[in-house]
């Protein structure tokens, strides 16, 4: 099953964030989770001079039979370890750095 990337895609473009790392974080995670309602967190690491930006973690949703992309963002490599649940990744990264979606991921 692929991945649909919806319309809202040039936001996480700005952010470093191309339709490559989204697809291979997507087919090959080094992590995945899946939570409440059909969301899933994906974790997939890559090989890039900057630190902050070694780990993609992206968030889909699946709506009648597709996975859409909900957002994605690089986590600094120094937030996860191989025990780190991804959610709990998910809730550090937003307390440190902000996100305000409306909603609370549950698992």
């Amino acid at each position: 099953m692929a991945i649909v990337l919806g319309d809202s895609f040039k936001e996480f473009e700005d952010y470093g964030i191309t339709q490559y790392h989204i697809e291979v974080a997507y087919s090959s995670p080094i992590k995945f989770e899946d939570l409440v309602d059909g969301t899933r967190l994906y974790l997939k690491s890559f090989e890039n001079q900057d630190e902050k930006r070694n780990l993609l973690l992206i968030g889909t949703q699946n709506i009648q039979g597709k996975d859409l992309l909900a957002f994605s963002f690089w986590i600094p490599s120094f937030y996860e370890n191989s025990k780190t649940r991804l959610i709990d990744l998910l809730d550090v990264f937003v307390n440190q750095f902000g996100l305000s979606t409306g909603q609370k991921l549950e698992t």
